[in-house]
């Protein structure tokens, strides 16, 4: 989608955030925020392009400048915390730049909208005697524009839980101003053999951290995918390979091969369903292929193969949305 549009200037903390209303919807140009947060543009918009929820929201602006008509990415409103819940300060060693982060986090989506719906709107504040914000109103009387805020704001804190856990896909929600339930009420469950679930395995895999680093393996995996930290991208190709993980690119599609044999891998799965057969349990994931033999630093092993939508996609538990 591409459109010509003027420009809004927003004043956020020294900053300028650009913006612009497009049928009644707000989008925010990708570019000079992630020049403030020191991020590379271009990586950060193959992110948002990757992903199945961040995708849907990215339009191409055209705007008049000094230098002639320029065009811009940019981003709808409602999907902008997603995005920035996606950036892992943690890998930011600028404290100052860290902080800016956190920021953008807490305040960008209420000051974005507050400029465009009027703060009233944005949200009611505990002195002024509500409990829920104006959206999640809205939301509960089934008007168009709150019920495609809360659906956003669903799929967007589902992959956030995905990417790095309940904590940060809580944070997301609150800084949203949606409510929820920290705990989702228990809902019977079809029983399945655990050696042979695939989800479960997979994600004890992504979220163990890498031999000799706190570096967890799904938060290396998603910063070769992302382009971020390119300096660092040996680095964490080295520390991947010594925990039986590596990228690979099998045919035209890029992907993560995981060693069927590996000393690392067995003391992760060690005293767990997989301990004795890990890859079992991956080949039922969709798509899964047998590949190699092939080398992971000083080990050899054959592998099985998983894309890179399997892995974005591992799954977690939503937070429960306190609906009513």
């Amino acid at each position: 989608m591409t459109a010509t549009k003027q420009l809004t200037q927003v004043e956020f903390h020294g900053d300028t955030l650009w913006a612009t209303e497009i049928d009644g919807v707000i989008y925010v140009v990708i570019k000079p925020i992630c020049d403030r947060l020191g991020i590379d543009w271009r990586n950060q918009l193959q992110r948002i392009k990757r992903d199945a929820v961040l995708s849907e929201g990215v339009v191409i602006i055209t705007t008049p400048t000094l230098g002639g008509m320029q065009e811009m990415n940019a981003l709808r409103l409602d999907l902008v915390n997603g995005w920035l819940f996606g950036i892992d300060e943690g890998r930011v060693k600028d404290e100052e730049t860290r902080n800016r982060i956190l920021m953008y986090r807490r305040e960008c989506y209420r000051v974005l909208f507050e400029h465009f719906f009027g703060a009233t709107a944005a949200t009611r504040h505990p002195h002024d005697g509500g409990t829920l914000p104006a959206p999640h109103d809205a939301f509960l009387r089934g008007e168009p524009w709150a019920v495609s805020w809360m659906n956003s704001a669903v799929q967007v804190s589902s992959r956030i839980e995905r990417m790095s856990g309940r904590a940060a896909a809580a944070d997301y929600l609150r800084a949203c101003g949606v409510p929820f339930l920290d705990r989702a009420p228990s809902v019977p469950r079809r029983s399945i053999d655990p050696s042979l679930d695939g989800n479960a395995c997979l994600r004890r895999l992504l979220d163990a951290a890498c031999r000799g680093s706190d570096l967890t393996v799904r938060g290396g995996l998603l910063d070769l995918f992302d382009g971020a930290l390119a300096e660092h991208h040996d680095e964490i190709h080295q520390v991947l390979a010594a925990s039986g993980v590596k990228t690979y690119r099998l045919e035209e599609e890029i992907g993560v091969a995981i060693a069927n044999r590996h000393p690392f891998l067995s003391n992760i799965f060690r005293e767990t369903p997989w301990a004795f057969d890990h890859a079992r349990a991956l080949m039922r994931l969709p798509g899964a292929r047998r590949i190699g033999p092939l080398s992971f630093l000083r080990h050899s092993s054959r592998a099985t193969f998983l894309s890179v939508g399997v892995i974005e996609d591992a799954p977690s538990e939503v937070p429960f949305l306190a609906t009513a």
